[in-house]
């Protein structure tokens, strides 16, 4: 009864044109395990991919994008059963993406897949950074899986050292969903086949907070993310791959759950400050409706590097001058096996 009255005020904070009571949403962790998934064929993008200068990285173009999500988008998101608790920071988080309003950018870059491991290796082997958490965890470390236990820090450094920069939240999202306002990056309708979620690990669909919780509490542990760009079928309109789930990605926004209401139309950077950073596009144990190319999260402060669900991806405005083993003049040494 409880929950049922709580989700009756969540409701009507929604539907209300300004839900101040709904606002405070509280710091919280969620991710899922692993079951092989065959990738599906690439779908046709919705606009033109143009390849970059730059090897991995996707240009996207200037121009006009709705950001955030319309109220009965965000009301269907809580349909989920949620509990109590989970309701009430889900509450806060959901409706801190709206309202929807029309964002302009300038043309940027962004990388197509999520920093890879690999990839941190070369910078580790030039600067002498300290090692992420999970470095020498067999299920987290090969090559070409998303690097993991990493804070928004290390990711801000690690972008810098390429010559490149965290994303804004709006460069992703608008580099995940595209200029049609899309609710996942392939499209309007749910596919566990897209992406690494917890359905594809668990290989089952999850209606609702009680059967996701069952399998997070059951055999989780045994999941991970997939290599980068495992899923083509998933790509976004741009053909920027793993927008959703496989791991959460920092981005250079402060959270503000009213910023929406104030954000600048165009090239909006963010609060000029805050407490929490923001995160994108969930990760291998989050259920679809934490998949949404609007959603946003914080469920760790930005100096956390012990979360084994968040890697990160980076964006520029110009190519940098040259790929970073080459200014280095390295060969990226190797992990533990």
């Amino acid at each position: 009864m409880r929950v049922k009255l709580l989700l009756a005020v969540v409701l009507l904070c929604l539907t209300l044109t300004v839900g101040v009571a709904c606002r405070g949403a509280t710091q919280t962790n969620g991710s899922p395990p692993e079951l092989t998934v065959e990738p599906t064929a690439p779908t046709a993008p919705t606009e033109p991919v143009q390849a970059s200068a730059v090897s991995g990285m996707v240009i996207i173009p200037a121009g006009a994008f709705t950001m955030g999500a319309s109220v009965p988008e965000r009301l269907m998101a809580l349909q989920f059963g949620w509990s109590q608790d989970w309701l009430l920071r889900m509450a806060g988080l959901i409706e801190s993406a709206g309202p929807t309003h029309q964002v302009v950018l300038d043309a940027y870059r962004i990388d197509r897949h999520e920093v890879t491991n690999e990839q941190y290796e070369a910078f580790l082997d030039a600067t002498g950074y300290p090692l992420p958490r999970f470095w020498n965890q067999p299920s987290l470390n090969a090559d070409n899986q998303p690097v993991t236990g990493v804070s928004w820090h290390d990711a801000q450094t690690y972008c810098s050292w390429t010559g490149k920069r965290l994303p804004t939240e709006a460069e992703w999202e608008k580099a995940a969903r595209g200029t049609d306002g899309l609710a996942y990056p392939w499209g309007e309708v749910w596919d566990s086949a897209m992406l690494r979620s917890a359905e594809g690990v668990a290989g089952r669909a999850m209606a609702n907070y009680h059967e996701w919780t069952l399998w997070r509490s059951g055999s989780m542990s045994d999941g991970g993310p997939a290599p980068v760009g495992s899923y083509p079928g998933g790509a976004s309109p741009y053909g920027v791959l793993d927008m959703a789930g496989n791991v959460w990605e920092w981005v250079a926004d402060w959270y503000d759950p009213e910023y929406y209401s104030t954000a600048l139309e165009e090239n909006p950077s963010g609060p000029a400050s805050g407490v929490a950073r923001v995160l994108r596009g969930g990760a291998w144990d989050v259920p679809s409706v934490v998949a949404f190319t609007w959603f946003r999260e914080i469920f760790i402060p930005p100096d956390y590097n012990g979360s084994a669900v968040v890697g990160f991806r980076c964006a520029s405005n110009e190519p940098p001058a040259a790929p970073p083993n080459e200014r280095a003049g390295l060969t990226p040494g190797r992990r533990s096996p």
